[in-house]
């Protein structure tokens, strides 16, 4: 079992006993700057929390999840979320000041939501099968894809002009056609252990999450494998990378000094000009989990 299907693991049977608050001390902060989401977790509490690059932070109360996604107008948030003792996650969607949450229907066993660019559509994972499955976000018309099967614990991600999706197989990268269902090789770019496999916002490039030889962590290559940059290494056991919306940027969460029972998030310029900076700073045994940047902040919530 690879590191992320098992802390996925851990991380949900975690989850199944807490009763889901926050750390974070609630403060007044500029609304219009939270545009990281992720989920804090302890052996004690569990939550969503949005920040700003600058610190600025305020948490989702009883609302516990992974694979936290923004929807592209920033108004609300899809996560999945433990079901209880033995039962499976399901997919929820949040408004993003806490004020709504609503479980999606037919979703139990889903996870790793991520958004249609159109803000129409979820694709999931079945934990199950290891299938994509693509649905509307009331989760009416789910559309199994079952070229994009064996995904086990990794997310999709969706292409800029929402007509494919990206995902990690071994190690080879691979795009399905969403009204065909036909997948076809995206690259093979002579990584191993690859997770995480991010469009950057204009699809020219793509970040993942793999192993080179000794050289474990977030990696920025072309669409077709080329130019392969690496942007954390060393201690640092990187994944979940999310692009800023102009592409110069990278947010992703990360183990610090091999420490497995803490995740720090990061953000790193995507041309790898400077060291990745923590954001979070973590006391010993907290983890900052999957972190994504909204492609937008809407005016109102919707």
């Amino acid at each position: 079992m690879n590191r992320f299907a098992s802390m996925y693991l851990r991380s949900t049977l975690a989850l199944f006993a807490l009763a889901c608050s926050s750390d974070s001390v609630t403060r007044p902060v500029d609304e219009r700057s939270l545009v990281l989401a992720y989920t804090n977790e302890s052996s004690v509490s569990c939550g969503l929390v949005l920040a700003s690059l600058d610190g600025q932070s305020r948490s989702i109360p009883h609302v516990c999840g992974l694979g936290v996604a923004w929807s592209p107008d920033g108004s609300r948030l899809a996560t999945d979320e433990p079901g209880g003792e033995a039962a499976p996650p399901s997919t929820w969607i949040v408004v993003a000041d806490g004020s709504l949450e609503t479980q999606v229907a037919g979703s139990f066993g889903f996870a790793h939501p991520d958004w249609s660019p159109d803000g129409t559509r979820l694709a999931v994972v079945q934990l199950g099968s290891g299938y994509l499955t693509v649905m509307n976000v009331d989760g009416s018309h789910q559309q199994a894809l079952a070229a994009a099967g064996g995904l086990g614990y990794d997310r999709p991600s969706w292409s800029p002009d929402g007509s494919e999706i990206l995902f990690a197989r071994t190690d080879t990268l691979w795009s399905v056609n969403v009204s065909t269902g036909v997948a076809h090789v995206q690259c093979v770019p002579g990584l191993h252990q690859m997770m995480g496999a991010r469009w950057s916002p204009d699809g020219t490039r793509i970040s993942v999450d793999a192993r080179a030889p000794n050289k474990l962590g977030e990696y920025v290559m072309n669409a077709d494998g080329t130019n392969q940059l690496l942007l954390a290494d060393g201690s640092m056991d990187g994944g979940w990378a999310s692009w800023s919306p102009d592409g110069t940027q990278l947010v992703y969460s990360s183990t610090v000094n091999n420490d497995d029972s803490t995740l720090d998030v990061f953000v790193v310029p995507s041309d790898g000009s400077s060291a990745p900076r923590n954001l979070t700073h973590n006391a010993k045994g907290h983890a900052s989990l999957e972190p994504d940047w909204a492609r937008t902040r809407a005016n109102t919530y919707q």
